[in-house]
């Protein structure tokens, strides 16, 4: 038992806004604003703060992530790159997990979409794990080489990274919830945190 809290933050960890969970009587939308299923509302009622037009952009993870999200956000001139759920990317063919295994670390696959005057762009990328990003503010160009150790060779490797999970990683982490029991974790953009009994 716990309760959930997501919070809003800029790059220094400063809170904007947060939000405590109480259940579904939470999915509340002012008029006019699109409906991005329960996690992805939350986004949108915490980017309200966030000025229209400006090019702000906005990280999260794939508990909020999807298409519908990003193209509202993008339509506020708000971009947002973050990891997303496969099944949340219908009509999207992207290699499978073992398809990304056999390709080795460092194999990426991008797809892009046009949806109006907005580019949406998928990525998979393996890691030690497949791990897919969705964003409307960069792509998979240009690759950076990230070091990651290599248990088989038994020393440090350079591996190729698509730019937006450089880009992600450098951003993401700046939500303080020092609070929570076990420990920090830290997010930029937003996050969701818990805090369970003692």
């Amino acid at each position: 038992m716990g309760y959930k809290v997501f919070v809003l933050s800029g790059i220094s960890g400063f809170a904007f806004d947060f939000e405590i969970y109480s259940g579904k009587q939470d999915n509340v939308l002012s008029d006019g604003e699109a409906d991005c299923g329960a996690s992805g509302n939350v986004v949108t009622r915490l980017s309200r703060c966030i000025v229209n037009h400006a090019n702000y952009k906005l990280y999260f993870d794939n508990y909020f992530n999807s298409p519908h999200l990003q193209l509202s956000l993008a339509s506020r001139s708000i971009l947002s790159p973050g990891t997303v759920w496969m099944n949340r990317l219908t009509n999207c063919q992207l290699p499978s997990d073992a398809e990304m295994k056999k390709r080795g670390r460092g194999a990426h696959v991008k797809k892009i979409a046009q949806v109006g005057n907005i580019e949406m762009s998928a990525v998979r990328w393996y890691d030690n794990r497949p791990v897919t990003f969705l964003s409307t503010s960069v792509g998979a160009e240009p690759l950076t080489d990230v070091r990651r150790w290599s248990r088989a060779d038994n020393q440090e490797k350079q591996v190729s990274c698509p730019k937006v999970v450089d880009i992600y990683n450098k951003h993401m982490g700046g939500v303080p919830c020092s609070w929570r029991s076990g420990g920090t974790r830290q997010a930029r953009g937003l996050r969701r945190c818990r805090r369970g009994r003692r």
